[in-house]
């Protein structure tokens, strides 16, 4: 949470509340989703939510390399 609160003065300042309060909210709203999917996915087998758990970090991540601004732009 910290990481992303640091990146909002890179914002304008009318949606820096609006990143601020969606992460705050989101940070919750993640943790029951994937509670929810793994008591689902467990019933599969263990290694379903393991594989969950490193699909989606890193499609999040290459997600984030085309969404965040590069070094040299900044």
């Amino acid at each position: 949470m910290p990481n992303v609160v640091a990146l909002t003065p890179n914002t304008r300042e009318r949606l820096q509340r609006v990143f601020v309060s969606t992460l705050f909210v989101g940070m919750p709203l993640g943790a029951l989703l994937g509670g929810l999917a793994s008591s689902v996915m467990i019933l599969r087998g263990l290694r379903s939510v393991f594989y969950l758990g490193g699909i989606l970090p890193l499609l999040v991540a290459l997600t984030l390399i085309k969404a965040l601004p590069s070094r040299s732009s900044i």
